[in-house]
């Protein structure tokens, strides 16, 4: 056995009766709501610099089920989709992320052309324009408090707006699995000191929201806190373990979890001396 996994192996018992009892999902992620009547191009800055141990960003939306989670007045609130100097429609960190996809009758490319689109936190096809909207001349979108429709809006008009914060932290080194873990509990939040992270945990209500983050990996599989020891799979934090498809006795080299892109949500086992992307979450 390595120095690293008998170490592990001798702080196991530490870990789990550290850990809350019945641990559930440890995933946190939320949209609000800023009141205040600003340009599109304030509220991204806003958005950001009110993070303290979440990702914030100007909101992107997932999935119709996300509007439930949107509380607005009756009025347009702007999200951080927008069209950039070259002409594609985009989300607002600017990252090189991009997707094409075809536009239904009555969106903004009025089914011309395939458009190319980038998210702020995470990858997402959803879209939800409301009808004959053409967007020929406007360069932000807003969304609508009654029906959730987006449309195209004038970036120097006047609309509150939606931020989104989420608890997970994607890093983009490729690490072992032991050294991703000991990188997980090494960061710390610059606003609140008693913010400590740790390796993820997946409970079936998560896959959603986990692997839009994992799609953001500069790596195929994307390591998370799961383990093989002493006889048991365990998550490294303590949390319930709820899945029946992981082998009873892996391969030697198989004991660690990762969450794939290609997968079908549930967590899959590697070898643990392989380097990858890792997913991190912060908690008090």
């Amino acid at each position: 056995m390595m120095n690293s996994d008998r170490s592990l192996l001798l702080l196991l018992p530490l870990l789990l009766s550290s850990a809350v009892s019945g641990l559930g999902s440890v995933v946190q992620r939320y949209y609000f709501y800023v009141q205040s009547h600003v340009p599109w191009e304030q509220t991204q800055s806003y958005c950001r610099s009110s993070s303290t141990i979440y990702h914030t960003d100007l909101a992107t939306i997932y999935k119709q089920s996300d509007e439930n989670l949107m509380y607005m007045n009756y009025y347009h609130a702007w999200i951080g989709l927008y069209k950039n100097t070259s002409d594609y429609w985009a989300w607002s960190n600017e990252e090189n992320t991009y997707f094409d996809l075809p536009w239904a009758r009555y969106e903004p490319d009025n089914g011309a052309r395939c458009e190319t689109w980038r998210w702020s936190t995470g990858l997402s096809d959803y879209r939800n324009w409301a009808l004959n909207e053409t967007g020929n001349d406007s360069d932000c979108v807003s969304i609508s408090s009654l029906g959730k429709k987006m449309a195209t809006q004038n970036c120097s008009d006047r609309f509150p707006f939606l931020c989104i914060r989420d608890n997970l932290v994607l890093v983009k080194e490729n690490k072992t699995w032991r050294e991703a873990l000991d990188h997980c509990r090494a960061l710390n939040s610059p606003y609140i000191s008693s913010i400590r992270f740790e390796l993820v945990s997946v409970q079936p209500e998560d896959h959603d929201n986990v692997m839009n983050k994992v799609k953001e990996g500069d790596t195929e599989e994307v390591w998370a806190g799961l383990r093989f020891l002493a006889g048991h799979w365990v998550w490294v934090n303590g949390a319930n373990m709820v899945y029946s498809h992981l082998p009873p006795c892996p391969p030697v080299e198989q004991g660690c979890g990762v969450l794939s892109k290609n997968g079908t949500g549930r967590v899959e086992i590697t070898d643990c001396t392989e380097k990858r992307n890792f997913l991190c979450y912060s908690s008090h």
